[in-house]
């Protein structure tokens, strides 16, 4: 039997109404859900990650720290000579490294038979400790473990806390042990340094964490024991009597943790209560006797499905109200429409066959007249639009053709459908219409078209078919069909001219900084050969006299003489830094280091982990490492009112670097640093400039109150 459209129309409604209502009920029930569990996963993973990464940052620290305390010049003294007269050396040392760090309770130095030799203790403030307090550590397990180290191990001990004369210290310091030996010329080790790491400075991070998040972090090690959980009664327990680990409050937990390094699980117990756990099982440091520590995250319950199922019936009610009124309006539209409807089903037949003078045949008052009319007014101009874009064709065909950039059409996977002659010219295609994959001769660049809808100025380079590199600009854009339009012009002319000014500068740039250097030095020499030497030979005249004669006025003579050569020496160091020719960069920037100290009275250390014969720098670069330690030494004196200053160049994974710390009055570096205060800058703003001229990078660390660290940091030559 068949069905008029009007009884079609309202069994069709209805049937796609009805699925439509109870498949959204239940699809809305099911994407809710699994959102939810897996935005907890993806929550619950970075978690853990973050924080074993933040852990293992700490250690590369205490590393880094370790490596630079052994290669000290003073310690390697007293490990070859075993000159005592060394010890404060070291023990100033020490004391600076828990001033500036304060993440250690223990800086040490033992001998082969466990005594301590140096010890600083840092609570509130670093502390040296006397040597009539100074232990031994022989029988401590840790110590133990530090004779059997291979050459190049590091020591590691596991998480605990802090045990003094036999027990536990409280209040309770939780502390990690890490030491290494200290080797003579010969390779024989009979001295350690350990550092007593601050371990709540490691707690600290999941407290910091746990107020932010709504779920729980846990901390074992490698045998199941709490190191940190949201309880602080079960933290260390395992020291203070209680046996509870995690294998025992979490069981569950047992075969995942010893079977996984990384996993993130979801525990079902019902459509409300879930529980999301991450877990990150990793080592702080690569080394065979370091132990492990496990990161646990854990989001359970979150109850956010409540009252879905409300919302699941009072949806049904809503909707089957919707389907009756919509029922009752399909009948009176199936009525009204089913006459004009086979017109317009006629004429756009006709339309669609490529008659567009087709036009339909009804006349009415009502909405269905003027869709009528409106269809024709709509196939009037189709049929004009048609005409021009037969016309706008044949022009863009000109264009197209005519152009000397490369236009190209494609699909997103870089088939080329269109290409005018001057692409195929640039592809180096001997045949047009050769079909090809624009992705084969330059990079795949639809992503960052997806993602933009259009790609503006874009630096490709097009390996043309004989194997030619060439340097081109690329604009592109997607088109309503999912296809990819775009022009190609070849900038390889333009890249190499700038590239060629780019060299020319900074050429130039070399050229001056060599005569800048030059001039200082010819100064410096003219100051030497002649101003100074005639004070010089004042000076002596002028003491032979006041020894002859015992005037007073002849003793200021002598006094301002003493005077006037000192500061002519210093202006000749500065000019003409002769230990930097003869002795090297290392020897310049501590003699000037030790003069800086003797002229104003900060404490100024030096140490570097280079040798000057090793150090991969160019003589430009020397000159400039050294002036602008001078600089920032310099504005350190004016600005910083700081008691002690730190000077390391170190040469690490395959950089030089130079690091200046201070502990002085510190800046807020976003204020200094910008254009408004340049005049009061302007120390900083040049060294960032010599720095820029060498492809080096400046970084700026500071504090108010807190010090000031600057780091130059250049890659080898």
């Amino acid at each position: 039997m068949s069905l008029n459209i009007r009884s079609k129309l309202l069994i069709t409604f209805g049937v796609v109404v009805v699925i439509s209502v109870v498949l959204t009920a239940y699809f809305s029930r099911y994407v809710q859900k699994k959102f939810v569990i897996e935005r907890a996963k993806v929550i619950a993973s970075n978690e853990v990650s973050y924080l074993a990464t933040e852990i293992k940052d700490i250690f590369k620290l205490a590393l880094s720290d370790l490596m630079i305390l052994r290669e000290l010049p003073e310690l390697q003294k007293f490990v070859e000579n075993g000159d005592f007269r060394n010890k404060k050396s070291i023990q100033q040392v020490f004391y600076s490294f828990a001033l500036n760090h304060k993440i250690y309770y223990q800086l040490r130095l033992l001998n082969s038979l466990g005594e301590e030799i140096v010890r600083v203790n840092y609570s509130k403030k670093p502390v040296i400790v006397p040597d009539k307090q100074l232990q031994v550590k022989y029988q401590r397990y840790y110590f133990q473990q530090m004779l059997k180290l291979k050459k190049g191990e590091v020591y590691i001990s596991p998480f605990d806390l802090n045990i003094e004369h036999h027990k536990i210290e409280f209040p309770y310091k939780p502390v990690i042990r890490i030491g290494i030996p200290v080797y003579d010329k010969n390779g024989n080790s009979f001295f350690f340094l350990i550092l007593n790491l601050n371990g709540q400075i490691i707690l600290n991070l999941f407290e910091n964490r746990e107020n932010k998040k709504l779920g729980e972090f846990i901390l074992v090690d490698e045998l199941g024991n709490f190191l940190y959980h949201p309880e602080k009664r079960k933290r260390f327990c395992f020291m203070l009597g209680n046996k509870d680990n995690i294998f025992k409050c979490m069981p569950v937990l047992k075969k995942i943790l010893r079977e996984n390094s990384e996993k993130v699980v979801y525990l079902e117990q019902g459509l409300k209560n879930f529980s999301i756990i991450a877990l990150k099982k990793f080592k702080p440091v690569e080394q065979r006797n370091s132990p492990y520590f496990t990161v646990l995250y854990s989001i359970s319950d979150p109850d956010l499905l409540v009252g879905f199922n409300k919302y699941v019936k009072s949806f049904v009610v809503f909707i089957f109200l919707i389907l009756i009124v919509c029922l009752l309006l399909a009948s009176f539209i199936a009525y009204t429409i089913s006459k004009p409807v086979l017109s317009l089903v006629g004429t756009t037949k006709k339309i669609e066959q490529g008659d567009f003078s087709a036009r339909v045949d009804f006349k009415s008052n009502d909405e269905l007249g003027v869709l009528a009319e409106n269809f024709n007014n709509m196939a009037n101009k189709l049929e004009m639009t048609f005409v021009q874009l037969k016309e706008s064709n044949e022009k863009y065909r000109n264009l197209f053709e005519n152009s000397q950039d490369t236009v190209f059409l494609m699909d997103i996977k870089g088939e080329v459908m269109e290409l005018n002659s001057a692409g195929y010219k640039l592809f180096e295609f001997e045949k047009e219409g050769v079909p090809f994959n624009l992705f084969h001769y330059t990079e795949d660049f639809t992503e960052e078209l997806k993602k933009n809808g259009e790609v503006e100025d874009k630096e490709i380079i097009i390996n043309t078919s004989s194997g030619k590199k060439v340097y081109c600009s690329l604009k592109a854009k997607i088109t309503e069909k999912e296809l990819v339009q775009g022009i190609i012009r070849d900038v390889t002319e333009l890249k190499k001219r700038h590239e060629e000014r780019i060299k020319a500068k900074r050429l130039m740039e070399e050229k001056i900084i060599l005569a800048e250097e030059s001039e200082r030095r010819k100064i410096g020499q003219l100051i030497h050969e002649q101003l100074a030497q005639d004070i010089a030979f004042l000076h002596l005249k002028a003491q032979g006299l006041n020894e002859t004669f015992q005037n007073e006025q002849l003793n200021q003579i002598v006094s301002t003489t003493e005077k006037m050569l000192k500061q002519i020496r210093g202006t000749i160091f500065d000019l003409c830094p002769v230990i930097l020719d003869e002795h090297g960069l290392i020897s310049a920037i501590k003699c000037f280091a030790d003069n800086f100290q003797d002229k104003t009275g900060i404490s100024t250390t030096f140490y570097s982990n280079l040798q000057e014969e090793k150090i991969p720098l160019n003589q430009s670069q020397k000159f400039y490492f050294f002036r602008i330690t001078k600089e920032l030494l310099n504005n350190i004196f004016k600005h910083a009112h700081a008691e002690e200053v730190v000077i390391s160049l170190l040469f690490i994974e395959n950089k030089i670097k130079l690091i200046v710390d201070d502990d002085g009055v510190g800046f807020e570096t976003d204020k200094i640093l910008s254009t408004e205060n340049i005049t009061d800058s302007i120390g900083l703003f040049t060294i960032k400039k010599w720095v820029e001229h060498f492809n080096g990078k400046l970084f700026i660390e500071s504090e108010i109150n807190k010090g000031t660290r600057v780091i130059l940091e250049m890659s080898a030559v």
